[in-house]
């Protein structure tokens, strides 16, 4: 007779199991690969060029471009490394949906709500790692910012969150994943470049948009003000938008 395993799903085991799977994944995919590398141009894109551009535009032009490095530091090293995070996040959960893992879910000990919280702790861990240390490599953030880096990274790991759900729970496969991204990123990348350049009496024309609230937090902490509500703010509502994707993922996906 056969006897059932009497070994409970815990979350180091949980971690352990969904964590080897996931670097098999990454390994033997180049696609996410080079997206999980790709951060690092933005690094380079932003730690060469600015500092010889200030220079050069202030002796031959007279603009002083350090007053936009707060946009450019959020734009690249922390908008631009979050839009990869989340496009690797959404290739994966489309893969998993393509192999039927998810299907395979429903008859294991551990519940999909498992699966869930673990694939959005990892993505938050992996984007502030990621964004805290592009933004120490930017060579232009300064130093003092590290304690609001801290807070953004993790909010910026929800809107990773975001555009992984919107990607799987939309697309159908990962061509139709990658062409959305481009669309949804020019949104979410544009959008925080309009708020920083309009009166600030109209950036409540930006705030439906989830990128605009850690790009304004960073602004704020820049500027040695009060970042927090715009972080918390942030978390609600990423929160919000994260638990309607993740219905209609769930819907999909089932």
């Amino acid at each position: 007779m056969a006897t059932q395993s009497t070994v409970r799903p815990t979350w180091p085991r949980i971690t352990a199991a969904l964590g080897g799977n996931d670097r098999r994944s990454v390994f033997r995919d180049p696609l996410l690969i080079m997206v999980l590398a790709s951060p690092l141009l933005y690094i380079i894109m932003v730690r060469i060029p600015v500092p010889p551009l200030t220079d050069h535009l202030a002796s031959g032009y007279g603009f002083d471009l350090v007053p936009y490095y707060p946009l450019i530091v959020s734009s690249f090293p922390m908008l631009g490394t979050m839009l990869l995070l989340g496009c690797a996040g959404g290739l994966m959960l489309l893969e998993e949906k393509d192999t039927g893992t998810l299907h395979a879910l429903r008859v294991t000990p551990m519940p999909l709500a498992v699966f869930a919280a673990y694939r959005c702790a990892t993505i938050i861990v992996v984007s502030t790692g990621y964004v805290a240390a592009a933004m120490w490599l930017s060579g232009i953030a300064p130093t003092s910012l590290l304690p609001a880096v801290l807070v953004l990274g993790p909010l910026t790991g929800l809107l990773a969150i975001v555009i992984a759900l919107a990607m799987a729970g939309i697309a159908n496969n990962k061509v139709e994943g990658l062409a959305m991204i481009r669309a949804l990123g020019f949104v979410l990348f544009m959008t925080p470049v309009g708020a920083f350049i309009v009166d600030e009496r109209w950036e409540t024309a930006f705030w439906l948009v989830p990128s605009y609230w850690p790009s304004k937090a960073l602004w704020v902490a820049w500027d040695g003000g009060d970042y927090w509500p715009y972080a918390l703010v942030g978390v609600l509502y990423s929160g919000a938008v994260i638990a309607a994707l993740g219905r209609v993922f769930v819907r999909r996906a089932g």
